[in-house]
C-alpha cells in the first residue's frame, strides 16, 4: 500500500501509541527523564515531518527517501534551499561524497544477491566518480534488475514489477510520492527516439535505445537512488513476511508498570550510582555482564546471541528473523576489540553504559549504550528484581560508528 504520510507508517503509529501510554505514567519518572520523553516525542514528529517534507519538495522530481540517507543532512537541505532545483543539487551532492557511497555499498553486502554483484557495484561507483555516467547507469540498471529477480523464487526483475508491487509495508519508500510513483516513470514506454537531454531514469527508453541523451549526473544519481530504495523494499518484504509472535497489549504492559509501582518504598530507597572500570563491583554488575556478553558475541560474529540481548521493543516486530537483521547490520563491521568503561545507573531499571569499540578499518570510538531492565515475559519494569534481564535499546551499528 502507499502511505499518504510517513506518520501513517505502522511503526510510527505504534511508537506514537507507546509514547502516549508512557506520558500517562510520566509521574513515575525522574524529572530529567520526563524532559527526555518530551524531546523524544518531538524527535519522532520531526522524523516523520522530514520524510513528508522531502517528498513535498523532491517527490515531483522523482527522488525516493531511503534508509541510507542521513536524516540531519536531509533536514539541512530542506531548510537551506531556494527551491526544488537547488534542493536537488544539494541532494545529488550527498551521493557525490565518497564516504556515503562507501558506506552504502558496504550495506549492500547484507544481501547475498548483491554480494554476488559487488564487483559490478564497485565498477558503477568508479564510473560514477569518473564522470562516465552512461556506464554507471547501465550497470546499476542491470544490478537492480538482477537483484530483484534473484530476491524471490518467482524470478521477475525490477522492470516487470508494477508500482503496487513495490509499495512495501512499513517503509518510507512507500510514501505516495515514493517508489511507486518513480516506477511509473521507470517503466514508461518510449517508442519514439528522444535526442534531447533527459533528467529521468527512463529504464525502458535507455535499455531499448530510444532515449539517447541520458549521460548526466542527475540520471546516474537516480540510478543509485533506485537501487538503494529497492534494498529497502527487500528489507521491508522480509520483515512483513516474517511471522510475528503473539503481541501483548500495551494496556497489559501499563498495568504491569502500575503493579510494580506499588513497591514505591523500595523505589524511594534506591539511589543512582556510577561504577567505573576497575572499581569494586564493576565486573559483577549485571548490566556490565550483559553488555560485555553482547560485545563478545559481536566480536565472535554470533549474531543469534546478540539478538537475545536486544529489548523486546526492538525485536517484537521481527520475531524469529531478528538474528538475520542483526547479521545484515553487523556482518561487514568486524569488531577487533572493545572495552566497557563506565556504568551509569540513572534509575533503578535504566543503565547508560559507556564503551570503547575498535571496528576493522576505523579508529577507536566511544559511545553510550542504553540498557533497560525487562521483567518476566518481557514486561516493562521499574525495579530490577525477579527473573528479569538487562536488554539493549540502542543496538544498530550506527550507534557505534556515528
Amino acid at each position: 500500500m502507499a502511505y499518504k504520510s510517513a506518520h501513517d507508517l505502522p511503526s510510527f503509529v505504534e511508537l506514537s501509541n507507546q509514547l502516549k501510554g508512557l506520558k500517562l505514567l510520566r509521574f513515575l519518572l525522574p524529572k530529567n527523564q520526563r524532559d527526555d520523553l518530551m524531546k523524544l516525542e518531538a524527535q519522532i514528529k520531526e522524523l516523520g515531518d522530514t520524510v513528508d517534507d522531502f517528498y513535498e519538495l523532491l517527490g515531483e522530481k522523482h527522488w525516493i527517501f531511503h534508509d541510507l540517507l542521513n536524516m540531519e543532512k536531509v533536514r539541512a537541505i530542506l531548510t537551506h534551499n531556494t527551491g526544488a532545483e537547488d534542493a536537488e543539487r544539494q541532494f545529488i551532492a550527498l551521493y557525490n561524497d565518497p564516504e556515503f557511497l562507501r558506506f552504502a555499498i558496504m550495506r549492500c553486502n547484507g544481501f547475498e544477491a548483491l554480494r554476488k554483484r559487488k564487483k559490478l557495484i564497485e565498477k558503477a561507483r568508479d564510473d560514477y566518480f569518473a564522470g562516465r555516467y552512461y556506464a554507471s547507469i547501465y550497470l546499476l540498471l542491470s544490478i537492480a534488475d538482477g537483484f530483484v529477480n534473484e530476491f524471490e523464487r518467482e524470478h521477475r526483475g525490477l522492470h516487470t514489477r508494477s508500482s503496487e508491487e513495490l509499495n512495501a509495508w512499513d517503509s518510507a519508500i512507500s510514501h505516495h510520492k515514493g517508489i511507486g510513483s518513480v516506477q511509473r516513470v521507470f517503466l514508461k514506454q518510449i517508442s519514439v527516439t528522444i535526442t534531447e537531454p533527459v533528467e529521468e531514469l527512463y529504464r525502458n527508453g535507455i535499455m531499448h535505445g530510444t532515449v539517447l541523451n541520458f549521460d548526466n549526473i542527475i540520471v546516474a544519481t537516480k540510478a543509485w537512488n533506485m537501487l538503494f530504495a529497492v534494498m529497502d523494499w527487500a528489507t521491508a518484504k522480509t520483515k512483513a513476511e516474517t511471522p510475528k509472535p503473539p503481541q501483548k497489549g500495551f494496556k497489559e504492559d501499563v498495568n504491569q508498570i502500575i503493579e510494580h509501582a506499588k513497591d514505591k518504598k523500595l523505589l524511594d530507597a534506591w539511589s543512582s550510582y556510577v561504577l567505573k572500570k576497575g572499581e569494586a563491583g564493576f565486573e559483577e554488575d549485571q548490566a556490565f555482564i550483559a553488555c560485555n556478553d553482547y560485545l563478545q558475541a559481536w566480536q565472535s560474529k554470533n549474531y543469534g546471541k546478540m539478538s537475545k540481548h536486544l529489548s523486546n521493543m526492538v525485536t517484537s516486530s521481527r520475531g524469529n528473523a531478528m538474528p538475520k537483521f542483526v547479521n545484515e547490520e553487523y556482518t561487514v563491521y568486524p569488531l577487533e576489540r572493545f572495552e566497557v568503561l563506565t556504568l551509569d545507573h540513572t534509575t533503578a531499571a535504566r543503565c547508560e553504559v559507556r564503551v570503547m569499540v575498535k571496528v576493522a578499518g576505523r579508529d577507536e570510538q566511544t559511545t553510550t549504550l542504553l540498557w533497560l531492565y525487562e521483567g518476566e515475559d518481557d514486561k516493562f519494569t521499574i525495579l530490577p528484581k525477579g527473573n528479569g534481564e538487562w536488554k539493549l535499546m540502542s543496538w544498530g551499528v550506527t550507534t557505534f560508528l556515528s
